[in-house]
């Protein structure tokens, strides 16, 4: 256990499951990470104490908000199961609320929960999830949802799926839309020599999870297509890394980086590639529209939402309708500069400071209503 900081005995205390915080860190991790870096930025202002549970220990050069919360590593040799049921859920005997922000609330859990919602991809044919996923995970999910006090979305388009699909009631739904810090982290003279090679062409950027649904395979032909040629140009990918490492003549697979390195990445990308068929909101598409990146995607869904109007839209994912678009953005510089400036516009309504006082004041809301059952159990007894 690792504490950084002793809670003040005049707010609330609410434990957040951090199990999505991990050393490299993606989706719902990078999401929790920009929430409480913001909250610890104005900690004063909050009207609890959060507590963070972690799975594992990570770097703490990753969490500046230790400095201002407590944060506690619990069963590190549990599998996930039997750490969200048992390890996790084992706090619910203390009094305080649980903030989930991964989908998933444990069953034994006992007080009040927001929970997070951040898709309802087992529900649909076309986000290709495996069956043995699919298995796992959907009657959890819907669990979790109708177990939550109060349910977060992060767009208007997965609200309405927790709707149809999970059967939970408008007033129980928030939409709360997540945002960028403005904070960025320079490169390291280390990291411009170990990435230096990376300068060497134009390349086009993918980041995150090389799910079905993104089909990332007619990306990486997309653009061998468009080396073919003639053209100098490469595909870079960021994320969990493959099964083995790639690096080939047009596709180099750097795996997990520095959020240095990635905010550099997407400055020089010239163009970010995300052609997916169903997302519960896409925050690498909103990090790459914020750094001046342009977007060549499908605005299905909640990507409609987060885009609107500001990308490349892609008719399908046939290799040659993204090599098309490719080559539109690096043949038409006028068309690319209005991109960024749209873009980085969007990006705008997507407030780090926001997001956490929307997301902290949701918590208060719960709160005050667990408040006034007990007062008025006990007023009763």
């Amino acid at each position: 256990m690792t504490a950084a900081r002793i809670p003040r005995s005049d707010r609330p205390v609410i434990y957040v499951d951090g199990r999505r915080l991990t050393a490299h860190a993606t989706g719902v991790g990078r999401y929790l990470s920009l929430l409480l870096e913001s909250w610890a930025e104005a900690v004063e202002r909050l009207p609890f104490e959060p507590v963070v549970i972690l799975h594992q220990e990570r770097p703490g050069h990753l969490d500046s908000w230790r400095q201002a919360f407590t944060c506690e590593v619990i069963g590190s040799r549990a599998p996930g199961w039997v750490w969200e049921n048992f390890c996790l859920a084992a706090l619910g005997r203390r009094e305080g609320l649980l903030f989930a922000p991964a989908n998933l609330v444990p069953r034994r859990w006992r007080g009040p929960v927001v929970l997070v919602v951040h898709d309802t991809f087992c529900e649909h044919a076309d986000a290709q999830i495996p069956w043995k996923a699919r298995l796992r995970f959907r009657q959890r999910y819907r669990y979790s949802a109708r177990r939550a006090d109060l349910v977060l979305t992060p767009s208007e388009a997965t609200a309405g799926d927790v709707r149809r699909h999970f059967g939970v009631p408008d007033e129980r739904i928030r939409v709360i839309r997540p945002g960028l810090r403005s904070t960025r982290t320079d490169v390291t003279p280390d990291e411009i020599r170990k990435y230096a090679y990376l300068a060497d062409s134009p390349f086009v950027l993918f980041v995150g999870k090389t799910s079905a649904r993104r089909d990332f395979p007619a990306i990486a032909e997309a653009v061998e297509h468009i080396s073919l040629g003639g053209r100098d140009l490469k595909l870079i990918r960021v994320g969990p890394p493959m099964a083995e490492p790639v690096r080939t003549e047009t596709l180099i697979d750097l795996g997990h980086v520095p959020d240095s390195v990635l905010s550099w990445l997407y400055g020089h990308a010239r163009a970010m590639v995300w052609p997916s068929a169903r997302e519960g909101f896409g925050l690498p598409v909103l990090e790459a529209m914020a750094h001046g990146c342009p977007v060549i995607s499908r605005p299905l869904n909640a990507l409609a939402e987060l885009c609107d109007g500001a990308c490349l839209a892609l008719p399908d994912t046939k290799p040659e309708s993204i090599a098309a678009a490719i080559l539109a953005l690096i043949e038409d510089g006028e068309q690319r500069r209005r991109l960024i400036r749209q873009g980085l516009d969007r990006a705008k309504a997507f407030d780090g400071r926001t997001f956490a006082d929307e997301v902290a004041g949701a918590i208060a809301s719960v709160l005050t209503i667990t408040r006034r059952a007990t007062s008025g159990a006990e007023s009763r007894a």
